[in-house]
């Protein structure tokens, strides 16, 4: 896959772009940024993890849920939000926009292939070997309270990787980016910004 968002960049004529990435999407940048060190301008990750045995992995069985297509809204709610008034409320706007949004079914095939590939990730140390040799200018955010990807994992990565920021959102979960919208997109803004 990070061969692939390499190739997206390469087609799209984008000159050191800022990739952010979340999740899944925060792993995929990571190893882009240790595979081709000089292909991107910044990188910003949200839950995201290196893989290896250095990883804090979710709860066991969490990975092969979330790939179900048997398994409802309410356990990606649980995940993305935390049980606050302010994780409420959040879940509130998140559900609303989702609904606002025509949405596309996604084949059982392709939810076992991301299981498949996030299982491999988590057993695969090739990113986090490559961690110090990261030029491209990191910032690592996590959501306090997620469960699926531990903020500990985003400090771990942070101490690998030379002069690289850190921003842990008190109150968040998974869906941080979501929960803290406008204080996210400014920090990617004024990072992205001074990585230049």
């Amino acid at each position: 896959m990070a061969r692939d968002t390499a190739g997206l960049i390469e087609a799209l004529g984008l000159v050191k772009p800022t990739l952010v990435g979340w999740s899944m999407g925060g792993e995929i940048g990571l190893t882009l940024a240790e595979q081709k060190p000089s292909m991107l301008g910044a990188l910003v990750t949200t839950g995201g993890d290196a893989g290896s045995s250095h990883t804090v992995p979710p709860p066991p069985g969490l990975v092969r849920e979330l790939a179900s297509p048997k398994t409802g809204d309410q356990v990606f709610l649980e995940l993305l939000f935390p049980p606050t008034p302010a994780g409420g409320a959040a879940s509130g706007r998140f559900v609303r926009a989702y609904e606002s949004i025509p949405q596309e079914t996604v084949s059982p095939r392709t939810l076992k292939r991301q299981e498949a590939a996030e299982e491999d990730f988590l057993g695969y140390d090739g990113t986090w070997r490559g961690l110090a040799g990261i030029t491209t200018p990191t910032l690592l955010t996590n959501g306090a309270l997620d469960r699926g990807v531990p903020p500990v994992n985003a400090r771990r990565i942070h101490a690998k990787i030379p002069g690289s920021s850190l921003a842990i959102y008190a109150g968040a979960a998974h869906g941080m980016l979501f929960q803290d919208a406008e204080r996210f997109a400014a920090q990617i803004a004024d990072f992205s910004a001074r990585a230049r």
